[in-house]
């Protein structure tokens, strides 16, 4: 049942997207929709591995638990690994799409800014979903959930992690929000949030520290990384390099970039988005 449920997130948000004229080829007609058909590559891959764990897994019960020794039966190591696939199914987050224009997993020669592999519990992945983590928002001082924040409401989010030189004007963080709230936000109206968390800085800051781009754009999805959870031990990054996510709307993580990658961020929105406003 969860599988399918993502069936129909994944339909719903390209359909929408593609009805309303908001991906690049919604707008010429008779031609096919290249975001729509994604669709078909993701779950259609995910399909076959649900029908192939089906098949071991009524396999594994039809037949009997042995041991190395004896050569008979499935061992008890084969048992838990067909097990803990199956959690990865029963429950959606084990669940990783392939390579696809909504996708980008390759890197092309840059570094990659997520360290680790344990996705499962959080580490960024493009293909996988967006682990929940708690945070304190800085305007109100409240502890919120990332997926309360996330709303099923049919938007991109860029889940920019600003780097422990946030208060510097002309550090990596500033250039970066700055571009962003200046140009690629503008390019993409009403289709696009941004998220924007920071770690432990060296000293208290009010707004008047900040690029006057981040509270024009997130003053109420601004968050402190650190004080609830370890948002960027728990995502795998490095607090003092930072890092870029663009997540889809159905809360699966697109494609990943180092902070000051805004160019591969806005290369990846142009393939999934009409640009509806240009920015002289």
């Amino acid at each position: 049942m969860n599988v399918s449920m993502m069936d129909s997130c994944n339909l719903a948000w390209k359909l929408a997207y593609a009805i309303h004229g908001l991906t690049p080829d919604s707008t010429t007609p008779c031609k096919p929709d290249v975001v729509l058909d994604t669709y078909h590559t993701e779950r259609h891959t995910i399909a076959q591995q649900l029908i192939e764990f089906d098949r071991a897994f009524s396999s594994m019960f039809s037949g009997r638990i042995g041991s190395a020794e004896d050569g008979v039966g499935l061992t008890h190591e084969q048992f838990l690994e067909v097990f803990s696939t199956g959690n990865g199914f029963t429950s959606g987050c084990r669940i990783e799409y392939p390579d696809n224009l909504t996708v980008q997993k390759t890197l092309n020669g840059v570094k990659n800014p997520v360290e680790g592999t344990d996705f499962l519990t959080g580490v960024l992945r493009p293909g996988r979903r967006l682990l929940d983590v708690q945070y304190k928002r800085h305007a109100d001082g409240n502890r919120r959930n990332l997926h309360d924040d996330f709303l099923s409401a049919g938007r991109f989010r860029i889940l920019c992690l600003t780097s422990s030189d946030l208060l510097d004007p002309k550090g990596v963080s500033a250039r970066t929000l700055r571009t962003l709230g200046s140009f690629i936000l503008l390019r993409f109206p009403a289709v696009i949030e941004q998220v924007v968390i920071h770690p432990r800085l060296a000293r208290s800051f009010t707004w008047r520290d900040t690029p006057a781009e981040l509270k024009k754009h997130s003053e109420m999805r601004f968050y402190s990384g650190y004080e609830v959870d370890d948002v960027y031990g728990i995502y795998g990054v490095d607090v003092a390099q930072g890092a870029l996510a663009v997540v889809r709307p159905d809360g699966y993580v697109g494609t990943v970039a180092a902070l000051d990658e805004v160019t591969r961020v806005e290369a990846y929105l142009e393939g999934c988005l009409r640009t509806v406003q240009t920015v002289s």
